[in-house]
């Protein structure tokens, strides 16, 4: 009898999870690396990667152009999720997120950790960012002006970029970042720098 009320509770819960799973979508990890821990193989796990094209800056980014590269890549994440969007629309595939950090913090990390002096944040083609104003085209795509940051709205991803330099000249410094992105993986092959980014149809969205 125990047996049979413990195995009627296992399907109880498997059910709760399947109706979280489907009416709020879950969030999983496929690759993580924190600030701490990327070392020479993160390159690798991108390369292997297979669900989605991967962009990235290199092990290190050239912040101030002088050919140092000094800020080396610290902190990589890509996640999937089934979830709606803030719209309220469902998605039947995995919808994929990717973040890149690159540098380290100033300052020691406080509760909830630290901006990294450089992050671009990849997020699903179609999430809601309001309607920040449009600046000229980058890299083939609509790019947009967010006060602190660019977007870039690709056929992919929203590109989304904090750039080394904040206050004034942010945007010319996010801009070179968007130039210098290139593929890490076999289906970003064709991506290398200053190359063009894959547009989204109109009404993509």
């Amino acid at each position: 009898m125990r047996k049979v009320v413990l195995g009627l509770l296992g399907l109880v819960m498997l059910a709760a999870v399947w109706l979280m799973a489907s009416r709020w979508g879950i969030n999983y990890s496929l690759h993580h690396r924190g600030w701490s821990s990327v070392d020479e193989e993160a390159d690798d796990e991108m390369r292997e990667v297979t669900q989605l094209p991967v962009l990235w800056l290199g092990e290190s980014y050239d912040a101030d152009g002088d050919g140092t590269g000094e800020l080396e890549l610290s902190a990589f994440d890509i996640r999937g999720s089934n979830a709606r969007d803030p719209r309220g629309v469902e998605h039947n595939v995995p919808q994929y997120e990717m973040y890149l950090g690159y540098g380290r913090c100033k300052f020691p990390p406080v509760e909830g950790g630290c901006a990294l002096p450089l992050s671009v944040v990849f997020d699903p083609p179609c999430d809601f960012i309001g309607d920040p104003p449009r600046i000229p085209d980058v890299r083939g795509v609509e790019a947009r002006d967010a006060g602190d940051s660019i977007y870039l709205l690709t056929r992919d991803y929203q590109i989304r970029i904090w750039p080394p330099r904040a206050g004034a000249g942010y945007v010319e410094s996010a801009l070179r970042v968007a130039e210098a992105l290139r593929g890490a993986n076999d289906l970003a092959r064709g991506v290398t720098p200053g190359s063009g980014l894959p547009r989204r149809p109109d009404a993509f969205c």
